[in-house]
């Protein structure tokens, strides 16, 4: 989830201007319509959601893995971290949705490999849950036996 704020997840192609779009900032040509534009030319700071979102998830995902004395709480904070990587998600979606208006013209849309990790983090922290669920119904199991 971490690996999503650095890597590109979207790029748009327009001929000369290529446009990528990571969590932590827009690299390519500036317009009059983008609403973070600086005088320099680099337009950055309205990922911050998305970058907020998948930091959040990522260290709820690493706590998760130190709470292995407690299982309960252990799949608690797992089932939470799949809370702020979907709504991350969407707002990944939402921004590439924009991003055809950041470049003059009509623009190619490219989907990049930042785009599949927020997908596959989201699916192994489910997973995760549920065998920590069947690794504690193997413990009760085992503890009721022994009582008998």
């Amino acid at each position: 989830m971490i690996t999503t704020i650095f890597l590109p997840s979207w790029s748009f192609v327009d001929g000369e201007f290529q446009e990528v779009v990571s969590g932590l900032m827009v690299d390519g040509p500036v317009n009059d319509i983008a609403f973070n534009a600086h005088e320099d030319g680099s337009r950055n700071a309205f990922h911050m959601g998305f970058v907020g979102m998948m930091g959040l998830s990522g260290v709820l995902l690493l706590v998760t893995i130190f709470l292995f004395n407690d299982r309960k709480r252990q799949r608690t904070f797992a089932y939470l971290s799949v809370i702020p990587g979907m709504i991350g998600l969407v707002m990944l979606f939402l921004l590439t949705q924009n991003g055809p208006e950041m470049i003059a013209t009509d623009a190619a849309s490219n989907p990049s490999f930042g785009v599949a990790l927020p997908v596959v983090g989201i699916l192994l922290a489910v997973l995760a849950a549920r065998f920590i669920d069947k690794d504690q119904k193997l413990v009760d199991s085992l503890n009721s036996d022994r009582i008998r």
